[in-house]
This record gives C-alpha cells, structure tokens and sequence, in this order.
C-alpha cells in the first residue's frame, strides 16, 4: 500500500529552502530507506535452529555455489511538492524539490549533493518515524 505523506521534512531539515505553506511528499517508501532498521534481540540467527526453535541443517550444503551480488554503494530518491491542489485534473502534478542520496557503506546522507549533518539526518529520521516507519 503506497500511501503518500506529506510533512515539512525539507522545512526542517533545510530552513530556508521552501515557503511556510509549501510541503515535500515523502512516502513510505522514502521514509523506509531513510530510518535504521534496528533489529529486535530475539530475531538474530542462531545457526542450525529454525525460527520456532527446532533443528534444522546447515545452509552451506557441499554442492551449493557461493552467491556474489553486486549491490549498489547509494540509494537516490527525488522528494517532490504538490503545487497544484485546487485544479482535480492537476492534483497529482509531483514538481521535484532535489535529489536525496544515502551510501550505504558510509552512511553518509546528502540532499543535493550536500551532507546532511547528523543533527538534520537525526531530523528527517524522527519526522518519518513519527509517521510509523520504523
């Protein structure tokens, strides 16, 4: 279910950067790439043990080859404003405010090629949590 949420995401993160009655579409989606997943305790691997506790074989079985991926280093997304509410035929126009990039391998969180501080990425983060992204 894609369900688009519309906060002052850019408004607090970026002052400045939009209008006090302008608002940035982010969606679930978004949010979801934005928030730490922080797994609970009970949920990590126990080797040989199946999720209800029972015993199960190993996953290295002797004629399974090694799987290699090639994951992407960064995930991009653009954030976009509805500028035209009043208009039914032009409701759903999207106008992109950025480019939102996060690297996976250093974490690092930039929206138009500038980083994030940690205080703003922090932020962006509780905004998206607050509307149950987790």
């Amino acid at each position: 279910m894609k369900r688009a949420l519309a906060i002052l995401a850019l408004v607090a993160v970026w002052p400045g950067s939009l209008g006090a009655q302008d608002s940035v579409v982010v969606t679930r989606q978004d949010c979801a790439r934005l928030v730490r997943h922080a797994p609970a305790a009970d949920v990590a691997y126990k080797p040989g043990v199946d999720a209800k506790g029972k015993a199960v074989k190993p996953a290295d079985l002797e004629d399974s080859a090694p799987i290699t991926l090639k994951l992407p280093e960064q995930f991009e997304f653009d954030p976009a404003l509805k500028p035209i509410k009043n208009l039914p035929k032009l409701a759903d126009t999207d106008m992109k405010v950025g480019k939102i990039k996060y690297n996976i391998m250093s974490g690092e969180l930039t929206f138009n090629d500038q980083p994030l501080t940690s205080k703003q990425a922090a932020e962006l983060a509780a905004l998206c949590q607050k509307q149950g992204i987790k």
